[in-house]
């Protein structure tokens, strides 16, 4: 007895993606649970409720790097001689603070 999965997803780029593995989704859950649980997969736009938290902070929530977030970065890349590394490595370790 088989039924439907419904499922939301964020984007239309989602969905297609979706769509492509909905076979291998299928099976991967109907063999986890031993039996033929899932016929169809059903998606649509809509919220999405996340179970884990990044750790990274979106871009709105970033800090602003201090006096002595600068000073450091400097302080770091003073001895990179290769000016296209030595601003990528700040920029980095910028985005990191």
């Amino acid at each position: 007895m088989g039924t439907a999965l419904y499922c939301n997803v964020t984007s239309s780029a989602w969905m297609t993606e979706i769509n492509y593995q909905k076979t291998t989704i299928m099976e991967r859950i109907n063999a986890e649970l031993g039996y033929k649980a899932v016929t169809e997969i059903i998606l649509r736009i809509g919220p999405v409720k996340t179970i884990f938290k990044s750790k990274i902070a979106p871009v709105w929530n970033r800090k602003e790097l201090t006096p002595e977030d600068y000073a450091f970065i400097e302080g770091v890349t003073a001895g990179i001689k290769d000016e296209k590394l030595r601003t990528l490595i700040k920029r980095v370790i910028g985005k990191s603070r």
